[in-house]
């Protein structure tokens, strides 16, 4: 390789040196209830 490479799309997917593969796909989050997420993930 030459070290060029060009970006087609973007995905939001990570690979690590070890060939794991983390992907974190697009989410809408609804809830029927008020939530507080003021200090998430810290809250109690």
């Amino acid at each position: 390789a030459d070290g060029m490479y060009e970006v087609s799309f973007y995905s939001n997917a990570v690979v690590s040196h070890d060939g794991s593969i983390f992907w974190l796909p697009p989410a809408i989050y609804k809830s029927a209830c008020k939530i507080e997420v003021k200090h998430f993930p810290f809250d109690q």
